[in-house]
This record gives structure tokens, C-alpha cells and sequence, in this order.
């Protein structure tokens, strides 16, 4: 007896005194203490190259139940885009950056989010792939496929539930937005093909998918929205339909080049948009990302808060649409394979297909591409699926936008926003994650039904 009250003794001085994983974060310059837990770090994936991928987990704010509080991914796009994006300027993690008022001599600060996702869920962000953000490899080593960028994120994913299996069979969504509707598809594809990890579905924002088609409505959303007079239009038309034909001829990486050089031209030049910042046409302020992008890069490439992070002397690094990271994917940009992986999930039959897309953006994402785009999957249901019609969608009473539903495939079309939903309407971003997570996997009967 006195050997058995010893050791429960001994078990809980060892547990009153155990550290703390060394992942933990307890807390961030210009903030303080964290509230809740935190887990951030580098995570390696290939010794060839010495990649490591990062990885800045969140608990749920209400807590952890294994196999029951849902897991949310959240990835950025580019490519070349830290996720960290996400968690600290888009309303995604509980803490967010907050830029002083124009005029002011205010500072940068980071202060508590009412509209983060990860009150009621653990989100996870891994800077994807090597080389954005703080994610690393030597030279040569940048994923040039989503073959390749979906195997190394899978490694790092599960090399993060090794660390920290108590949330390993929970379950998990993967979601992202822009060229994320690349990624997006592709992780949870190689999640599938696994069968280790409780995949649910996935959710993209205002994503890439089929180029082909996405950038042939992008002249007419512009003069509708009257940007471009008809005789720009006109001359916009030509220039599409060259990039369009280059994509067809497999032209991929000049394709990208001309294409995104085009729709530049047409919102960038003063003769014709005259630098709107076309991601959000309702924003008046087109510098207004690239400000809080540079405000991020200071917080995060400081001393204290790189310590903090442990990612040792691993710089931040944002580069959207350029440099090695997107040199690396260049021949990836305007191919349709993500089209194809989104078919094999929903021919699973298994997993809720979710987009939404904010109708002021004007880019290759708008809503008119996305729209075609979706009605190109290759899927047993696309007949039926183009046949839907949208109907209302409605967030505390309030009219937020529509959306079209058959079977596991939606698509909601959201107002009064752009390109970058969580930023512009947090709440009805919320509201939306929220709907769909809390619905759980799809059931049987679903499958092929209308659902509104």
C-alpha cells in the first residue's frame, strides 16, 4: 500500500512540475501572455534538401475533445503566400494585426479578434510549400507539381500529430482561398488517398481552378463593372483570347507571364483602370494589403517574435506570384488539374465540396469564372449541378448572398466583399465556416440530393 501511495505521489510531483511542450508559445511581442494554447515551429520533411515546413497551431478558445472538436487547415495561396497571412490579417487565428489610423503616428498592434475561427475549432496553418514564409529549403529544392507540394504537406502535417496526437483523429477540414483552390483540393486528395486522417471536406475562397475558362470572363466583369470603356474592352478581348490560346497550345509558363500581365494592364494602366486594385473593387484604398503585408513581415521578422516562434534564424518571407516559389510552379499556373482532383472527391461521396467567392473581385478568381469553372467538373452530378438554381443566403437575418447546392458541391456568391472575404466581412466569413463545420460529414442520403 505504501508503494502504491508513493508512486501516485511521485506521478503527480511529475506532473506538477512537467514542462511544457518546446513548441509551446506562451507568448508574442506587442501582445503578451497568450490566452489558451499555442504550438508554432519548423517541421522537417526532406534531408536532401534540408526543407522544413512551419506550422502555428491554435487550440480551440473552448477547448480540445479528441476525435470530436473539427481541425481546420488554412492555407494562403501565391503561390509563394505565407498562411500566417491568414491567421493574422484575415480574422482567422484569435489575435490580429491592427494598422493605425491613416494620418495618425499610431503604431502597428496586435489585439484580441472577435471573429476568429478558432474559438470553436483548433486551425492550423503550415506555410506552403518550402519557401514561403518561414518554410525552408536549399536551392533547388522548390516543388515544382501538386504531386509534390501535397506529399511534403501531408509529411508535415502528420510529422505535427506526432508531436501532438491527442488531436489526431479529430475532424479535419482542409480550407484556403486564391491559389488555394490548387492546394486546397490536392491536400485533402492525398489525405483521402491515405485513409489515416478523419478528413470532412474542404472550403476555398475565390480560387484558381480552371484558368482556361476563369480568364476569359475577366474583359467583361471589367466593363460591367465599368472599369474599361468598349474600346479597351475590345482591345482586352484580343489580348485574352492570345493568352487563352497559348494555354491551350501548352504554353504554360509563357501562358502565365502574358495572362497576368494582361489583367494588370487592364486595372493597372493609367489609360485603362487606372490602378484599382482589382482583388476588391469596392476598396478605395489599393495600397491597403501591400501596408499590412509589410506591417506583418516587421512583427514577424523581429528578434523577439522570430525567439518566440522558434524558428531560429529562418527569415519571413512573402512573395506572392514571384520569386523561387512561384518560378518553381510557373508551368503549374494555368493548368486544370486541381478540376480533376475535386471530381475524385466528390465521386467519393464522402466529403462536403464548399465555395464561396466575394463578388467584387475582378482578377482571374471573379465569380462569373469560378462559376464556370465548377460547372467543368468531370462528375457524375454535373448535369444536375448546372441545373440548380441559387437561392438566398442569409446571415442573422441579413441578406450576405446565394448559394447553389447539389449534392456535396456548393457555391455561395458573397456581397459587399472581394477577393479577401474574412477581411472585409468577418462576420459573414464566420457565420459561413461555422454553418458548414457544424453540419458535420456528409451522410449517405446526400449524396445526389438537393440540399438548400
Amino acid at each position: 500500500m505504501f508503494a502504491i501511495r508513493l508512486c501516485v505521489a511521485c506521478a503527480a510531483v511529475a506532473a506538477a512540475t512537467a514542462l511544457p511542450p518546446k513548441d509551446r508559445v506562451t507568448s508574442l511581442p506587442g501582445y503578451g501572455p497568450i490566452k489558451g494554447t499555442v504550438y508554432a515551429g519548423l517541421l522537417p520533411i526532406n534531408a536532401t534538401y534540408d526543407k522544413h515546413l512551419f506550422y502555428y497551431f491554435i487550440e480551440a478558445a473552448d477547448g480540445n475533445v479528441p476525435g470530436k472538436t473539427p481541425f481546420l487547415i488554412w492555407m494562403n495561396g501565391g503561390p509563394g503566400a505565407s498562411s500566417l497571412t491568414g491567421i493574422f490579417t484575415e480574422n482567422i487565428g484569435p489575435i490580429t494585426l491592427k494598422l493605425p489610423e491613416q494620418g495618425s503616428n499610431g503604431k502597428t498592434t496586435l489585439v484580441d479578434n472577435p471573429y476568429t475561427w478558432a474559438k470553436k475549432y483548433n486551425v492550423i496553418a503550415i506555410d506552403n510549400p518550402v519557401g514561403a514564409g518561414f518554410s525552408l529549403t536549399k536551392k533547388g529544392g522548390w516543388v515544382r507539381t501538386e504531386e509534390e507540394m501535397r506529399r511534403e504537406f501531408y509529411a508535415g502535417l502528420t510529422g505535427f500529430l506526432d508531436l501532438h496526437p491527442e488531436y489526431r483523429t479529430n475532424p479535419l477540414w482542409v480550407t484556403g482561398e486564391s491559389y488555394g483552390g490548387k492546394y486546397v483540393p490536392n491536400v485533402a486528395f492525398e489525405i483521402h488517398q491515405r485513409g489515416e486522417l478523419n478528413l470532412q471536406g474542404i472550403i476555398i475562397g475565390n480560387g484558381m481552378y480552371k484558368p482556361l475558362v476563369q480568364y476569359a470572363t475577366i474583359p467583361e466583369y471589367a466593363f460591367n463593372q465599368g472599369i474599361i470603356d468598349e474600346h479597351t474592352y475590345k482591345l482586352s478581348k484580343e489580348k485574352i483570347g492570345q493568352c487563352t490560346r497559348m494555354i491551350e497550345l501548352g504554353q504554360n509558363a509563357e501562358a502565365k507571364t502574358f495572362c497576368e500581365a494582361t489583367v494588370y494592364w487592364m486595372y493597372g494602366a493609367n489609360e485603362t483602370g487606372a490602378g484599382q486594385f482589382y482583388y476588391d473593387l469596392g476598396q478605395a484604398d489599393g495600397k491597403f494589403f501591400d501596408t499590412l503585408t509589410t506591417a506583418l513581415g516587421d512583427f514577424l521578422n523581429s528578434p523577439a517574435t522570430r525567439a518566440a516562434l522558434h524558428v531560429g534564424d529562418a527569415h519571413w518571407v512573402q512573395s506572392d506570384e514571384h520569386g523561387p516559389v512561384a518560378d518553381a510552379l510557373i508551368a503549374d499556373f494555368v493548368t486544370d488539374q486541381s478540376l480533376y482532383v475535386l471530381a475524385d472527391l466528390l465521386e467519393a461521396k464522402k466529403y462536403r465540396i464548399v465555395n464561396y467567392n466575394g463578388v467584387r473581385d475582378g482578377s482571374l478568381c471573379n465569380h462569373v469564372g469560378n462559376l464556370a469553372a465548377l460547372n467543368d467538373i468531370p462528375w457524375a452530378g454535373q448535369l444536375r449541378w448546372r441545373e440548380t438554381f441559387n437561392k438566398p443566403y442569409r446571415v442573422k437575418g441579413d441578406m450576405a448572398g446565394f448559394v447553389r447546392q447539389y449534392g456535396q458541391l456548393s457555391y455561395y456568391t458573397l456581397l459587399r466583399t472581394g477577393h479577401l472575404v474574412p477581411i472585409v466581412v468577418p462576420q459573414v466569413g464566420l457565420a459561413l465556416i461555422e454553418s458548414i463545420v457544424d453540419a458535420g460529414p456528409v451522410q449517405a442520403e446526400e449524396a445526389g440530393a438537393v440540399l438548400v
